[in-house]
């Protein structure tokens, strides 16, 4: 065997070992990457309640929404009385996810709490919509909802309670959703998710592309 040829082989192997679990972890985090994106896509529509007022601000192409967020509506979840007991939110909520059951805030437990979950799992059904309503009366925002605890948690589906109750106890301090405070922690939860995104797909094209190069050379030395 040519030392060219074992030495590519003996790479191959090891770029192998290396890639295998980082390869692995990459294709399980980009579906729910995307995942995250296409949920919030289908929280926009005409149906939503909403309490007017100014936009956000920032374009909703940038934050992946598929509508401008509305200050109002962002100010109305940030002030919901259910939120001021966020132990109390995860005690009540679902429990089949592992993180839940650890006492982690999870989205199902945010939903159930703002009064939103059951209208975003109406929405595609066309049926008549219920939502929570905000200390003014006005009914929660499905997609004004998801904004909030984007910004909690870098986009993660589950947030420490404490960690949570800090976040919006610092929002509410620095002027709610007009806040830079809120605008900050939103973009930067929008940049970690795009982050990681393209860090994953990179780092899949490399291990592929690297042993797809070795194999080629230890034991394809025809297509090389």
């Amino acid at each position: 065997m040519e030392p060219s040829v074992e030495s590519a082989q003996h790479q191959f192997w090891v770029f192998f070992a290396i890639g295998n679990g980082a390869f692995g972890l990459g294709l399980s985090a980009l579906p729910r990457i995307f995942q995250r994106i296409i949920s919030g896509q289908k929280l926009g529509g005409k149906g939503n309640p909403t309490l007017g007022g100014p936009d956000f601000g920032l374009p909703p192409q940038l934050l992946f929404y598929p509508e401008p967020l509305k200050v109002l509506d962002l100010d109305a979840v940030l002030e919901y009385p259910a939120l001021e007991d966020l132990e109390r939110v995860v005690a009540a909520g679902p429990s089949e996810s592992y993180m839940a059951q650890k006492g982690y805030l999870t989205y199902g437990a945010w939903k159930e709490a703002l009064g939103v979950a059951a209208a975003t799992e109406e929405q595609a059904g066309g049926k008549k919509k219920k939502f929570g309503k905000g200390k003014k009366g006005g009914a929660i925002n499905p997609l004004a909802a998801r904004a909030v605890f984007d910004s909690l948690n870098g986009c993660q589906e589950t947030v420490g309670p404490d960690v949570a109750a800090e976040a919006i106890a610092r929002f509410r301090a620095s002027g709610g959703a007009a806040g830079p405070d809120f605008r900050n922690a939103l973009l930067g939860a929008k940049g970690t998710a795009v982050g990681a995104g393209v860090f994953f797909t990179f780092l899949i094209f490399i291990i592929v592309d690297f042993c797809t190069e070795e194999a080629i050379m230890g034991w394809f030395t025809d297509y090389s």
